[in-house]
């Protein structure tokens, strides 16, 4: 059970109003033991099954009856548990599928008379990765620090100001008035940068990628993605680079495997892809970064893929490096060539199949449970 312990899988449903009918509670009893609808216990929904699972070892009945003062809580079990309604917590990544896809399908079910199928309006599944304790990062004690000054004074509030947000998860550079400058203002990321001012959209220069991208994004000093604007972006000359990281990164660039490696795309994904490469190596953990490397190359190696084409390991800048901002099914799909399914598997020892490796093999069907 430590996998599952660390590792869970959530179905989450909105039924949007409509009132689940009563066959799809008893699916959910059969398969998983939970009892939504329980009479025996006090405690809230919310406030048992997703704190269940904030351990790594132990058992999960332990750790139910610590939370709920002692008595057994009926919506969480050793597959997992019911946090509200709408979202099952689940261990088994077979059977958060089946749930999910017996909701995709409809709970079918007789309404006066006439059989019917009742779906939520959406279901989604996720799986959630508990992580052990972790040590604050340079970024983490910044947004701390940052959060404390700003919502622990008191007194009366400051006058409003115009301030630019650099945010390094949403990727994006936006404009707003604010009495502080505390967050992101549309995903609430905490490693953000922040300056007082007017958000500045630099219209593309053209010509080398690199020297474009340099002339759009650091017009401040530091990098800021506000899109794609009007105003001609300042002379290379005039860049000057105040986080001695970011030049010492930018330096790196243009003597690096991605910049063959994106030339085939269009612009556009030129600018994503050296926006991403920088977020994920100056303001991604190494865990994090490494995991969704090791993802994508995955991919890769799946679609045909050779491992001599690729560095399993961070080295040279390349596109892998994109990953954690990009996703993986671009990385992975840029880098390898389209291949021809036919072809792929002509080719490809595991799809060859001799006559001869069959000889003296036969099917025989057998009922499922003899």
């Amino acid at each position: 059970m430590e996998m599952s312990a660390r590792t869970l899988y959530g179905v989450i449903i909105e039924w949007d109003g409509q009132s689940p009918p009563g066959k799809w509670y008893r699916i959910v009893h059969q398969l998983t033991g939970f009892t939504v609808r329980a009479r025996d216990t006090a405690t809230p929904l919310a406030g048992v099954a997703p704190r269940t699972f904030y351990t790594v070892d132990g058992d999960i009945l332990n750790d139910v009856a610590e939370v709920s003062g002692g008595s057994f809580d009926p919506r969480s079990n050793d597959f997992g548990g019911i946090a509200q309604e709408g979202m099952i917590i689940l261990a088994s990544y077979s059977l958060a599928r089946a749930l999910y896809l017996l909701l995709q399908e409809g709970i079918k079910t007789t309404h006066k008379g006439e059989k019917i199928a009742v779906r939520p309006s959406n279901v989604f599944f996720a799986t959630m990765t508990i992580e052990e304790a972790f040590s604050a990062s340079e970024a983490d004690a910044v947004a701390l620090n940052r959060i404390r000054e700003t919502l622990g004074r008191r007194g009366k509030r400051p006058a409003p100001q115009q301030f630019v947000i650099t945010c390094y998860e949403d990727v994006h550079t936006y404009g707003v008035e604010a009495h502080a400058a505390i967050r992101c203002p549309k995903c609430g990321g905490q490693h953000i940068r922040p300056r007082l001012g007017e958000v500045v959209a630099y219209k593309d220069p053209g010509g080398d990628i690199i020297k474009a991208w340099l002339r759009m994004r650091f017009g401040f000093g530091h990098w800021e993605n506000t899109g794609v604007g009007s105003i001609e972006p300042p002379l290379l000359s005039d860049i000057k680079i105040a986080d001695m990281d970011e030049l010492a990164l930018i330096k790196t660039m243009t003597s690096a495997p991605l910049i063959q490696q994106i030339k085939g795309l269009n612009r556009s994904d030129q600018f994503a892809v050296l926006d991403a490469v920088l977020i994920a190596r100056l303001r991604v953990s190494d865990e994090r970064r490494t995991k969704a490397r090791m993802e994508a190359l995955a991919k890769f190696f799946i679609m045909g893929g050779s491992p001599m084409d690729v560095s399993l390991s961070e080295g040279d800048l390349d596109l892998f490096d994109a990953t954690i901002v990009m996703k993986d099914d671009f990385t992975a799909s840029t880098q390898i060539p389209t291949l021809d399914k036919k072809s792929y598997e002509e080719t490809t020892p595991m799809f060859q199949v001799q006559e001869d490796d069959r000889n003296g093999l036969r099917y025989e069907p057998v009922e499922e449970g003899a």
